[in-house]
């Protein structure tokens, strides 16, 4: 059954890279700036929804396998998209609104939240490389 931790983590690693490498740049580049936030309030919340959905499925199709690292990954990898979905989001999302009220202490607040955002997403794509190269390498 690891094979379908394997392909899952593959699949999440994916939606990961493509969000960060086509979808926000071209978002950037193609909308104004209003239309831009506005958009990435709507998707945000939804890829992080989406991520944890298929990391918790990744977590359940560890624990159908042999014990290894991928459980204790694939359960981080969940609950820090539940985080980001739930916790961060929202903090994140007020103080960018009281940012362009001209609140310059929400701005560093805003910075500190989004960083910790970023290094979730980044830890969780680690996570997904390292499952996948130590379940690729028990395929023989």
């Amino acid at each position: 059954m690891f094979v379908a931790t394997l392909l899952i983590h593959a699949a999440m690693l994916g939606f990961m890279v493509f969000f960060v490498a086509v979808i926000s740049p071209s978002a950037l580049k193609s909308l104004d700036i209003g239309s831009v936030s506005k958009f990435l309030r709507y998707a945000f919340p939804r890829i992080f929804a989406f991520g944890f959905v298929v990391a918790t499925m990744a977590t359940l199709t560890s624990f159908l396998a042999p014990p290894s690292p991928a459980r204790l990954i694939s359960l981080l990898s969940a609950l820090f998209f539940l985080v980001n979905w739930l916790v961060l989001t929202p903090r994140i999302n007020a103080q960018r609104d009281l940012v362009l009220t001209g609140d310059n202490a929400a701005k560093a607040r805003f910075g500190r939240l989004h960083g910790v955002s970023v290094g979730l997403y980044l830890l969780q794509m680690a996570g997904s490389a390292a499952v996948i190269l130590l379940l690729h390498s028990s395929l023989g």
